[in-house]
């Protein structure tokens, strides 16, 4: 058999090593220092470091959070500490806050309890608030276990805001910064009466009336009804008028029976803009009067007829004599027509009963 020329052989060589489909696969594995399966990890990290922190359910989509915490599951299923070490080595900081943000344990503990640890550029404060805020108790136990600093108030204020009670409750009885009125305030807004309960027997900070008028605005009843019984805070005049604004009929007739604050003349003409007639016709029959007379004279008085006719036709007729006087007044002589009318109207009908 003939051989083959030192040359050919190394030319074949080099062929079979180029074309080899595991070793191209192993190069190119290798983007940025990082092999390819980092990349959707390194990605999340980046996606939750460039999020500031708010104490309120905007940091991010329940479905996100969600999202990136089944990812890093699997990834760390298959590839364990080793590749969170060397992740933290390209993602720094991130990787702590991020771990504090999903809630995973074992990457954050195996990144503050190595030796050494030390990391300037760390914002310990915002571990402890993403743990909080995502209702990560178990989080929030090993930091404390562990004398971890950068715990404030404002990490029960976003515990309670997000109705994360286990994790408040535990803040109340461990640690010392406590909360702000912030922390029964947010509560209130987003609907957690068990957290709002809690604050209201254990913490003395209390609320402000932005608590019961935001509760009232978001359709809150049981907050709405629970602020008015067991606090002394209440609620502004915007309160009622935004239940109205809102189609909120539960809340506003609560305000109106239980509350002193806030002008029915307002809510009847928010209600009436919206075409809430329910709410038009509720306060119409059960407010008094002189608030019927003056919804009808402010109503002539933007000289709108439509919304004259809403009120006329919805439990507001008590207005027509303010209404006409009104807008014989401001020279509206379309409104004043139709009030004279419908004034014609109901004194024939008293005649005829």
């Amino acid at each position: 058999m003939k051989k083959l020329k030192a040359s050919t052989r190394d030319h074949g060589a080099i062929t079979s090593v180029l074309t080899d489909r595991f070793l191209w696969l192993a190069i190119t594995d290798y983007q940025c220092g990082l092999p390819l399966h980092y990349h959707p990890i390194r990605h999340d990290v980046r996606a939750v470091a460039a999020r500031d922190w708010v104490p309120h359910r905007t940091l991010a989509s329940e479905r996100f959070q969600a999202h990136i915490t089944t990812v890093f599951a699997t990834w760390f299923a298959t590839y364990g500490l080793p590749a969170v070490r060397q992740l933290h080595a390209s993602c720094g900081s991130s990787l702590v806050r991020f771990a504090a943000y999903i809630g995973h344990l074992p990457t954050l503990a195996s990144l503050l309890l190595q030796t050494p640890f030390a990391d300037p550029t760390l914002d310990m404060t915002l571990v402890w608030n993403f743990a909080a805020r995502n209702g990560h108790a178990h989080v929030i136990r090993f930091l404390h276990d562990h004398q971890v600093d950068g715990c404030t108030s404002h990490a029960m204020d976003t515990a309670a805001a997000n109705g994360h009670l286990p994790v408040v409750r535990f803040l109340h009885e461990f640690r010392g910064e406590g909360c702000t009125k912030d922390a029964m305030d947010l509560a209130s807004f987003q609907g957690f009466l068990d957290v709002v309960e809690f604050l209201h027997l254990h913490r003395r900070e209390g609320c402000t009336k932005l608590a019961m008028t935001w509760a009232a605005r978001l359709d809150k009843l049981q907050i709405v009804r629970f602020l008015s019984e067991n606090r002394t805070e209440g609620c502004t005049k915007k309160a009622l008028d935004w239940a109205a604004r809102h189609g909120h009929l539960g809340v506003v007739q609560y305000l109106h029976v239980h509350r002193h604050e806030g002008c029915p003349d307002t809510a009847i003409l928010e209600a009436a803009k919206e075409g809430y007639v329910d709410i038009v016709r509720y306060l119409g029959c059960h407010a008094d009067a002189m608030w019927v007379r003056r919804a009808m004279e402010r109503a002539v008085a933007t000289s709108d007829l439509k919304l004259v006719r809403l009120l006329v036709e919805h439990g507001c007729d008590g207005g027509v004599d303010a209404g006409l006087e009104a807008a014989l007044t401001l020279g509206h002589s379309d409104i004043a027509h139709y009030l004279l009318y419908c004034l014609a109207a109901m004194k024939a009908d008293c005649r005829s009963n």
